[in-house]
């Protein structure tokens, strides 16, 4: 049940209790309360403390269980291994690399505790002091975060449990949350499940991830100067992005190496040497690897999600196995013969329609083309006419090349069906570019669904049952 139907169940009865006193009651109540006896004046001040204990109590039910907590930790994305046993595809939830607390540079950690919270390792979840200085800046106009990185972590492992929104149920969600966490695990475990959590943006999860991202190296590589750079990042990812606003990335990386020296973690002769220095990162987005069967597995991920959801599991977590009929080694023959195949056809269909020959300003089919585009219809409803708009977008020689690839791009696909089970065991779509699934893979795969299904399904806990689609 949720937390605004409990409240819209407690409003009417009181309402209605209110409604059915007489007149006279009413006026007695109303003078009992505003001359109380001292009875009644120590039950309204233990009636407060009271209310929110209830209140606590009401919401630990609407926070994560203590067996999602213990998942959290350990990533077991499901699994998809080919018929002879190969690894075709892992379902992530985040382009992440978890790594070890020993395998993370110890300035990262030092920049964390320093900057985030320099009591970690004194409270339970919970920094009270932090807590009561924050309230009185935010009352007195200077909002301030007082939230501990347990209570971080909580936030970022179950935003749709605790929510974002800044009110009092969040904050309690959130600190209770952050108490269950602080009771299943070391503080050493804390630490790297939020380094191995927190978000930086270009799809990197991780400090790993980001180390790659913004460095091209490990974690374990990280200067003091990088790690007070990512760290700083925490606070606004998109606001103290170093890419987009080095210069405001440079003042937060000299702030968190100033929280250093002032917690202890940094001598304060090299923090003048450093904050001089300029910031340098070298930047690389980091991609997931398309595995062999890309298109296969990007079809099979839709549909496990449905069926885990029907069936009571995570495909992030639970540690599926998913055992499919693709053969590794006629799936790899496939993706070469395919990808052979459609060079050479693409090779055509560039000098078929090179500037000089079939893709001419002056073709019909051609300015069809245009006139089909967003920039085209942009131009022509903001006004300007047809004809001009269309001579423009014939003159850009950018739009032009552009749109030749666009319109000229092979797309290409392959499956191959063991006629005797009718069982798929190689399939390659849109070989090319990997955008675009192949019609034709589309409509023989669809044909056979009916007789056969490529894969079944099972957690990898011997324990748990193993459903089948076949």
């Amino acid at each position: 049940m949720r937390l605004d139907k409990i409240k819209s169940l407690l409003t009417p009865p009181l309402a209605q209790t209110w409604a059915q006193l007489q007149p006279v009651q009413r006026i007695k109540t109303l003078r009992s309360l505003r001359r109380p006896t001292r009875r009644q004046a120590w039950l309204a001040v233990a009636a407060v403390p009271a209310a929110f204990l209830l209140y606590v109590l009401v919401l630990i039910p609407f926070t994560p269980s203590i067996s999602d907590i213990r998942k959290a930790r350990f990533e077991r994305p499901a699994q998809v291994l080919s018929s002879d046993g190969k690894e075709l595809a892992v379902f992530k939830w985040a382009n992440r690399d978890w790594v070890k607390l020993s395998e993370i540079s110890p300035s990262v950690v030092d920049a964390l505790i320093a900057t985030e919270d320099h009591r970690f390792y004194e409270h339970h979840g919970l920094d009270l002091r932090r807590t009561a200085s924050a309230a009185l800046h935010t009352f007195s106009g200077d909002r301030q975060g007082g939230s501990t990185i347990t209570q971080q972590l909580a936030r970022n492992l179950y935003p749709d449990e605790i929510g974002r929104a800044p009110t009092m149920t969040r904050k309690l969600k959130e600190a209770i949350t952050a108490f269950k966490i602080e009771a299943l695990y070391t503080k050493d475990q804390i630490l790297e499940t939020y380094l191995n959590t927190v978000p930086f943006l270009y799809n990197a999860y991780g400090i790993e991830m980001a180390a790659r991202t913004y460095y091209d190296k490990s974690a374990r590589a990280l200067d003091v100067l990088q790690s007070a750079t990512l760290i700083g990042m925490l606070k606004g990812n998109s606001y103290y992005n170093p890419v987009l606003n080095p210069e405001r990335a440079l003042d937060r990386r000299n702030t968190v190496l100033a929280q250093m020296v002032k917690r202890g973690k940094l001598d304060a002769g090299r923090f003048e040497q450093l904050k001089k220095r300029p910031l340098r990162i070298d930047f690389e987005r980091q991609t997931e690897p398309p595995g062999p069967a890309p298109h296969f597995a990007q079809q099979l991920r839709k549909w496990l999600i449905g069926w885990a959801d029907r069936n009571g599991y995570d495909i992030y977590a639970d540690g599926l196995v998913v055992h499919t009929t693709i053969d590794a080694r006629l799936q790899a023959l496939a993706t070469q013969a395919v990808t052979a195949q459609a060079n050479r056809l693409q090779s055509i269909a560039n000098a078929a329609w090179a500037p000089r020959a079939g893709w001419a300003a002056s073709k019909d089919l051609v300015q069809a083309f245009v006139r089909e585009t967003p920039e085209y219809r942009s131009a022509v409803a903001a006004g300007t006419p047809p004809e001009a708009a269309l001579k423009h977008l014939l003159a850009d020689t950018a739009f032009m090349q552009a749109l030749r690839q666009q319109k000229t791009r092979i797309q290409a696909g392959f499956i191959a069906i063991d006629p005797r089970s009718g069982q798929i065991r190689a399939w390659v779509a849109a070989a090319i570019t990997r955008k675009t699934p192949s019609i034709m893979c589309k409509a023989r795969a669809a044909s056979r669904a009916r007789h056969s299904s490529p894969l079944s399904t099972a957690p990898r806990s011997s324990r748990a049952r193993r459903p089948t689609t076949r």
